[in-house]
């Protein structure tokens, strides 16, 4: 990343982008990066608690846990319609939560990777530029050295 993960700078921009770029002939892809498809099960705690939900088992999920009381006070709940509901509205608030976080995790990364992307493109242009500046002074020192010096040798007698 840039210094400091900034962006790159307008007149950067213009100057790589808009006018050595062209000049170059190269444009910046489009295409975003491919992502990451391998994730670890257990960062991704929405999976697991709906794979619990699902088996009836909340307890120890990364979500958090449902109180069990010693005497089983959430049989004696469960066909109470408020205690469902209770719950129910519990389980959609952390669900709101978690992908909620999710969406941030994600814009941020994409932020991230945007900005990478940019400074990584100003440094490719440099880049092909500074070959360019080299490449053309390489060939016309070895053309001066091999060709006109010689040439400007006065004749031997």
């Amino acid at each position: 990343v840039g210094p400091h993960q900034r962006p790159v700078p307008r007149w950067l921009r213009f100057l790589c982008v808009d006018i050595l770029a062209r000049f170059m002939c190269m444009r910046q892809s489009q295409i975003p990066q491919p992502f990451v498809d391998e994730f670890r099960k257990d960062d991704m705690c929405l999976t697991t608690f709906f794979e619990n939900v699902e088996n009836g088992n909340t307890a120890g999920t990364c979500n958090g846990n449902i109180q069990q009381n010693s005497n089983n006070t959430i049989n004696n709940y469960q066909n109470d319609k408020y205690h469902i509901e209770m719950e129910r509205d519990k389980t959609h608030q952390k669900i709101t939560n978690h992908l909620k976080l999710l969406v941030e995790k994600q814009d941020y990364e994409e932020n991230h990777q945007g900005i990478v992307h940019e400074w990584q493109f100003v440094a490719h242009v440099m880049d092909r530029v500074l070959f360019w500046i080299f490449l053309f002074a390489a060939v016309l020192s070895s053309i001066l050295i091999l060709v006109v010096q010689p040439l400007m040798k006065p004749p031997l007698q």
